[in-house]
């Protein structure tokens, strides 16, 4: 079966959320520890789609420092979304350097 899916996650159940729903908690894997000893709780990240041979999302400061990357289990949900134009931020919840965990979210909800 051929088609253009990308290998992303297709909708289907009714059990998936909507993209504007989609939230989550997730690690920054691969943190870059220079720019995390400047990043404090609830600071707002920036979450970006990087389409190289192989789709990844990283985590950026709002001055565009890169954080590090993340790989949730809803990764393939969330690379759709990000296919299709939705924006999301992560808010900083803990830091335990180097474990950086953040809470996803539609940056409209």
């Amino acid at each position: 079966m051929g088609g253009s899916g990308g290998g992303f996650f297709s909708s289907g159940g009714s059990s998936e959320p909507t993209c504007a729903e989609l939230r989550f908690r997730t690690t920054i894997i691969n943190p870059n520890l220079d720019i995390l000893q400047n990043v404090n709780i609830d600071d707002i990240l920036d979450i970006e789609l990087i389409s190289d041979e192989i789709p990844a999302v990283i985590t950026k400061t709002k001055s565009g420092d890169v954080v590090g990357s993340i790989t949730p289990s809803e990764i393939a949900r969330l690379l759709e979304c990000l296919s299709k134009n939705n924006t999301y931020t992560a808010t900083v919840v803990d830091i335990d350097s180097p474990r950086c965990e953040i809470l996803v979210k539609h940056a409209f909800s």
